[in-house]
């Protein structure tokens, strides 16, 4: 399961849950710059995409605990400023 949480302009921000295995899948969101929460724990993701993050600017919070990712690409959080907790 992939739970990203998207903000709103004056909204409250929206939770969405993505019944996913892999994140190919996910990566299609990439684009989405109003995503501030992204959770893909627990899965089966062995690497993240280079520029997965790139676009979301507005991330706060991703966590991908128990998956099989042994390599973090360089500068993958390049552009995600606001970034308070990485997990």
């Amino acid at each position: 399961m992939v739970t990203i949480r998207i903000k709103y302009d004056n909204l409250e921000s929206r939770e969405i849950e993505l019944n996913l295995k892999n994140l190919n899948y996910v990566n299609k969101i990439k684009n989405i710059s109003n995503i501030v929460y992204f959770d893909c724990s627990v899965n089966e993701i062995k690497k993240l995409p280079k520029k997965l993050f790139y676009k979301m600017v507005n991330l706060i919070y991703f966590n991908c605990e128990s998956n099989n990712i042994h390599k973090i690409p360089k500068n993958l959080f390049k552009y995600n400023s606001k970034l308070e907790t990485v997990i």
